[in-house]
């Protein structure tokens, strides 16, 4: 199934049990879509993963409808939310004094979950990620390769999406392995990979830091049944 179907299919299972708030099976919502059973429930346990839907047992049949957070979700997607240039204007101002400035994983997840059915996912948030690195988080430009990685591996640490480690690293290619990943450890998510956010905040960092264009491409994954995530770093002139 191709990637923009895959999005079609996510929107129409949502639009299906919205308008069923009393929750489908996965027979009946099968029976609607004009799908394989089991090619379904592939996606509605990808679905459930994201915190997009769950379901409630009832005798043998499992029932799923939208999750709570959906609300959340929907008002993303219609563009509700603070604009992003709005935030970064602001990003240096201390806003809770009290909360700080974590959240929870599970609700960043939920943030990007909504991300994963524009038309482009891998793309939207592989650019996310890129306006965050070039935007919101300050390092040092003109940086050599081995301070680029330890600022790299610093920053990933602060924002607590993984722990970077450099595996190869020549004048013109890279490859870094990423340890419990925010978006993809533990999510039990798989058959896709999963972490373009990532790539997007390595290529951002590495391309301020060494004042060059850095393309990252994530080549493992959690998501594809890997035990960790690597990208592969290739550079370009700006």
């Amino acid at each position: 199934m191709a990637a923009i179907s895959k999005q079609i299919l996510y929107k129409n299972i949502l639009k299906h049990l919205k308008t069923n708030p009393y929750g489908l099976s996965s027979t009946d919502l099968a029976r609607n879509l004009n799908i394989n059973r089991m090619t379904l429930v592939k996606y509605l346990n990808i679905m459930q993963a994201n915190g997009l839907i769950e379901y409630r047992n009832i005798g043998m049949a499992k029932v799923w409808h939208i999750t709570s957070k959906y609300d959340l979700i929907n008002s993303i997607l219609r563009g509700e939310s603070a604009p992003i240039q709005a935030i970064i204007a602001g990003q240096h101002i201390k806003i809770r004094n009290e909360m700080g400035d974590m959240i929870p994983l599970s609700l960043f997840r939920v943030i990007k979950a909504a991300l994963s059915l524009s038309k482009n996912p891998s793309k939207t948030q592989y650019e996310a990620g890129q306006l965050v690195a070039k935007n919101s988080i300050y390092v040092n430009q003109d940086l050599n390769a081995e301070s680029a990685i330890k600022t790299l591996a610093r920053v990933f640490i602060g924002l607590r999406l993984g722990i970077i480690l450099p595996l190869q690293v020549s004048p013109s290619f890279w490859v870094l392995k990423l340890n419990e990943s925010a978006t993809s450890h533990g999510t039990g998510v798989k058959g896709n990979s999963l972490c373009h956010f990532e790539a997007g905040v390595i290529s951002g960092i590495i391309s301020k830091s060494l004042g060059i264009n850095a393309v990252v491409k994530e080549t493992k994954c959690i998501g594809t049944n890997h035990h960790h995530c690597e990208f592969a770093v290739k550079f370009t002139k700006k």
